[in-house]
């Protein structure tokens, strides 16, 4: 998705949707204008102009939904600071047909593990419900408890990939103790998504708020990449260099690093770097202290 990369390393945040029917999609690719991205994906996937919606659908279960998440992190450069919504349809014993509730608890009825996404949001805040994960559909939960296919391969996976805080499942009541599943019409999935758009919408607009915090929050600090490609550094080495460079960055937000450039042939190792980084900023350190 090259097309969206300057846009995603700019801060502006992005946020992946994760829908398993093209009927509860519809309703988001129309409102948010995304078109069909051409990639190697088995999943089909859409994005906006920008790059900062985005859209892959799963088909129905839980393991698709997990490697529909993980394909999508993958597709969208795999940036950091990106938020997660897993949008669709789901059961329950009482609720009427075409209510929006935000999920607060995930339980996974085959392994008994449960996860919670963070109340963060202020859109649906007083509108929350727990939800089963089933492999098969089969009788309702007591309680005030939804169920779906999808939500504990989605919401495990797409928290690798973020803060808890930015993953969230919404889901559309499509069926209850009274209305099966099986009588489902044509088209109203679709419809009743459509109904609650607004809602959701204030949903994604908040989330894609969070995003950008959390994008420039994990932002590469300056000089980081081209360092990578002059040295060669360890896994640990580019932790520590990320860490410097940062440090630096508050310190001397108006210098860029023209001593390490001018030195490159006598700097031999990613080693020797960073004990340049630590000393130039001890010394900017110490210069502050006696200045203060």
């Amino acid at each position: 998705m090259k097309q969206s990369e300057e846009k995603l390393i700019n801060h502006e945040g992005a946020l992946c949707l994760v829908t398993a029917l093209m009927a509860e999609a519809k309703p988001l690719i129309d409102h948010y204008r995304l078109v069909k991205v051409k990639d190697h994906s088995a999943f089909p996937t859409f994005s906006d102009k920008d790059g900062r919606v985005l859209l892959i659908v799963s088909g129905i279960g839980k393991v698709l939904s997990a490697a529909a998440s993980s394909s999508l992190y993958h597709i969208s450069n795999e940036s950091v600071g990106m938020a997660w919504l897993n949008v669709g349809i789901a059961g329950h014993r009482d609720c009427d047909l075409g209510e929006l509730r935000w999920v607060n608890k995930i339980e996974d009825a085959a392994s008994g593990k449960s996860w919670y996404p963070p109340r963060i949001l202020k859109t649906g805040a007083r509108r929350g419900s727990a939800l089963m994960t089933v492999d098969q559909p089969g009788d309702y939960p007591e309680g005030d408890t939804l169920v779906d296919m999808e939500a504990s391969g989605f919401y495990p996976i797409a928290s690798r990939f973020s803060t808890r805080e930015l993953v969230q499942c919404v889901k559309v009541v499509s069926d209850n103790a009274d209305k099966s599943w099986r009588d489902l019409k044509k088209g109203q999935v679709s419809e009743w998504i459509k109904q609650q758009m607004n809602e959701i919408a204030g949903g994604v607009e908040e989330l894609l708020a969070l995003s950008a915090d959390e994008m420039k929050r994990c932002s590469l600090p300056i000089g980081y990449d081209d360092m990578l490609l002059a040295w060669h550094f360890t896994e640990t080495e580019k932790h520590i260099l990320r860490k410097l460079l940062s440090r630096r960055q508050v310190l001397m937000p108006d210098t860029d690093l023209p001593e390490l450039y001018c030195r490159r042939e006598a700097v031999q190792s990613g080693a020797a770097v960073l004990r340049l980084l630590r000393d130039s900023i001890e010394k900017v350190g110490d210069e502050i202290i006696v200045r203060g």
